[in-house]
């Protein structure tokens, strides 16, 4: 996804802080920690796997949501693709972005707070909220 990437090195350039909370299976940690560093050049410490929150496919046994990891590092937003993970979000705490998806459609269904949108425009909106520290926060 050559959008994120650009997204994400630019927002890293910008000064942004980065951490990867994914709920991806157990038996892809391996993969995910040399993807994550080969990629996006993220250290395995910056590196979360979490509870999968309406997914069957992802997450292990003992693992926290991405809600209580989310907090747990003091981020102030969350993208993800998986509406599921924005069920009774703290949209006053933590900034909720849907990655725009065929299947996520209907996202703000959920939540009218929450954006969904491509990573030009997760850009531009984290962006401009790096630029305005009163807008910093949700």
């Amino acid at each position: 996804m050559g959008d994120a990437r650009l997204a994400f090195k630019g927002l890293r350039r910008a000064g942004c802080g980065w951490a990867l909370v994914t709920s991806r299976h157990d038996l892809l940690v391996p993969d995910t920690l040399l993807w994550a560093k080969g990629l996006l050049d993220l250290d395995a410490e910056d590196v979360y796997f979490s509870q999968s929150a309406g997914y069957i496919y992802g997450g292990g046994d003992g693992r926290l949501s991405k809600l209580e990891l989310t907090r747990q590092i003091g981020a102030v937003c969350l993208i993800d693709d998986n509406p599921h993970e924005f069920v009774d979000w703290p949209h006053d705490e933590i900034m909720a972005i849907c990655y725009a998806q065929p299947w996520n459609r209907d996202v703000r269904d959920i939540d009218p707070r929450i954006h969904r949108l491509g990573w030009l425009d997760i850009y531009c909106l984290l962006h401009s909220r790096l630029r305005d520290p009163v807008r910093q926060h949700p």
